[in-house]
């Protein structure tokens, strides 16, 4: 019972972990929206984010990095030219 208890104990400090850098990192995301930019803020983000959530064991870097870089842009040409919905632009201009 005890061996239960503390491995309960040990999730739960690593949910309370992950909770926090997951609001850390949402609070960087949005204040670093505007001044960045969509793209590059988003990319970090998911990045960063994913970093978080994958277990170290099933990481896949290389994929990670693809999606990371990949969906701003797919969201970003949606936003931009399929519903004519500006998004900030930001460091590089785009």
């Amino acid at each position: 019972m005890k061996k239960q208890r503390l491995f309960y104990v040990k999730i739960q400090r690593k949910v309370e972990k992950w909770c926090a850098y997951i609001i850390l990192l949402l609070c960087i995301y949005v204040l670093a929206f505007q001044p960045v930019g969509f793209i590059l803020d988003t990319i970090v983000f998911l990045f960063l984010e994913m970093l978080v959530l994958t277990p170290k064991e099933k990481r896949n870097l290389p994929l990670l990095g693809i999606l990371s870089v990949a969906t701003p842009f797919i969201i970003y040409t949606l936003f931009v030219y399929a519903i004519n919905t500006p998004l900030p632009k930001g460091l590089f201009g785009f």
